[in-house]
């Protein structure tokens, strides 16, 4: 299946910029309702992590966008010193 700009994928976008939502999590809501009927929360750990909600009708409600675990890692371990009661294992800065 190739995804473009303009691709009907039968899927209702609520929110308030739908051309914003990136064909990769309107894809993985795609998948997901073809496996299970809504109200999902559709969850993808990569480069990023997004959390997206399927209404019960199967429409795409929208959803969160946070750095991924590698990305929150580097920067936990950039922290400087002077962030006394936030430490990762093996920080040395």
């Amino acid at each position: 299946m190739i995804i473009g700009e303009n691709t009907e994928l039968g899927i209702q976008v609520r929110t308030s910029k739908p051309s914003e939502v990136g064909s990769d999590r309107l894809v993985n809501a795609l998948g997901a309702l073809k496996l299970y009927s809504g109200p999902l929360i559709i969850v993808d750990s990569g480069t990023a992590i997004t959390l997206d909600v399927i209404g019960s009708d199967g429409g795409f409600d929208g959803g969160v966008i946070a750095p991924g675990i590698h990305l929150s890692m580097e920067a936990c371990m950039r922290l400087p010193r002077s962030f006394p009661g936030l430490r990762c294992k093996g920080h040395d800065g």
